[in-house]
């Protein structure tokens, strides 16, 4: 699977909706290093920026299981906050997301990435 930069740009920004202890895991868990900062109460904050670069750098890999769990866990991602605004940004990101993946040949259901046959 080979995702276009514009798909690691809009998996970037769904990234950044989710909250800093969500993206240190799911980063970590799929082997995209990202740096952090790290307030004076030991608080990691990630920069949008650096997020976009440590995911556009990621081999693919680790961008289709990262991809996967997002689809897998959504709900639970959905939910994590209480926020309206947060949950509409939410479904605006991941409609994005799933139409870049369209444009690319791919298709994100039931927590597969999968190609779209012709």
């Amino acid at each position: 699977m080979t995702t276009s930069k514009r798909t690691k740009l809009s998996l970037s920004q769904f990234m950044g909706l989710l909250n800093t202890q969500t993206i240190s895991t799911l980063m970590d868990k799929h082997d995209i290093y990202c740096e952090s900062d790290t307030d004076h109460n030991d608080n990691k904050h990630y920069d949008q920026l650096i997020l976009q670069q440590s995911i556009l750098q990621a081999d693919n890999k680790s961008i289709k299981s990262l991809l996967e769990e997002i689809a897998t866990t959504q709900i639970d991602l959905r939910e994590s906050s209480s926020e309206w605004s947060f949950k509409d940004r939410f479904d605006e990101r991941l409609i994005d997301l799933k139409n870049c993946l369209l444009l690319d040949g791919f298709e994100l259901e039931d927590g597969v990435v999968t190609p779209i046959s012709s």
